[in-house]
Formats: C-alpha cells, structure tokens, sequence
C-alpha cells in the first residue's frame, strides 16, 4: 500500500454557533477531498468530528494512525505541524475493499448502498447505486448542513481514474459481473 498525506486542507471559521467553531476539508494524496468536517469545542477542549450518515457511523473515516493524526492537528492548529514543503508524488490510490448492499426492494431511484476502502486508511460510505435516465450511476452522499442552491458532495475523487475505478468497480459488483480484476489497481 501506498503512503498517504494530507496534501492540503481548508479550515473556515464559524461565527454565532455554540461550540463550533469552524467547518473544514482536507484533501488526501491529491486524489480524494474530505468536506463537511467540523471543529468543535467545548469546555476549552477542541475535536474534529466527521460527518455522519447515523449516530457513530461516519461518512468517511481515517483510520487510526499517522494520516489521521496529521490531519487532526493540522486542522485543529497543532503548533509543529505543518504540511510538507514538498508534497510526495501521488501514486494511484488502491481500493482495498468494496461492499455492494442492495435494497431488498427499492421503492425509488437507491438500488443499493456501497462502501469502500482505499489504501486501508481512508473508508468511504454512504454511496448510492442510483436508477436514472440514463442507466445506472454511482452517486456520492451530499452535504445535509449544505444551504447552498446545488448539491455539494461530503467527499469525492479528484482524479478522474479514481472515480471511474470506484465507479465501474461498484457497478459491476451490483450487477454481479465483478471479476476481481482491478487494472487501475495493477502498478
């Protein structure tokens, strides 16, 4: 697996709401953008909470260890951390593991939930296998505190190869067509 960093992140003050303090997004590797993350504090202590689908089921997660510790620190202000002066090259983000739940009978657009691991570290749920138009789609779960006039998405791929990988991975998982065999994987 490869070594994941926090290439970037955003931190964007709140004002006039009891005990949080900001709304923040990180990107990792260059590849994946992590939004809708809060600051929140209360009795001077400070945490990042990440959002959730239900209560203790976030939307995405990093899983413990130096990438989650990065970026807890880097948004929370750590003093000492900063992010590297030169980022390390981005290698192609592996999906670890994927999880296609269909709907035992969908009564609208949702045929099923999926979920997915890149790289071990970052966990990504909440994505829908949608009936549209046009056919089938891989849908990535909104922003519910967005008030904004169009959809903004909690997380989503930044490079195109990524998000076709998750895509065409999904879909055929769905279809019961996957094979196991994951060419965007293959370095």
């Amino acid at each position: 697996m490869g070594k994941l960093f926090v290439s970037s992140y955003q931190v964007f003050p709140v004002l006039g709401q009891p005990n949080m303090e900001a709304f923040a997004r990180v990107v990792v590797s260059d590849q994946v953008q992590l939004t809708g993350i809060k600051i929140m504090s209360c009795n001077s202590v400070r945490t990042v909470v990440y959002p959730e689908i239900q209560p203790g089921v976030d939307y995405f997660t990093l899983m413990p260890g130096v990438l989650r510790d990065t970026a807890n620190k880097l948004l929370l202000g750590t003093h000492g951390v900063s992010l590297p002066s030169k980022n390390p090259k981005a290698t192609a983000l592996k999906i670890t593991d994927m999880r296609v739940e269909r709907l035992a009978k969908p009564s609208g657009k949702t045929q099923a939930f999926v979920s997915c691991v890149l790289e071990g570290q970052i966990v990504l749920r909440g994505m829908r296998v949608v009936l549209g138009v046009n056919g089938l789609f891989l849908a990535h779960p909104n922003d519910p505190g967005y008030r904004g006039e169009d959809y903004r998405s909690l997380y989503y791929p930044l490079t195109r190869e990524l998000r076709d990988a998750i895509e065409t991975r999904a879909l055929a998982m769905y279809s019961n067509e996957y094979t196991g065999d994951d060419s965007y994987n293959s370095n």
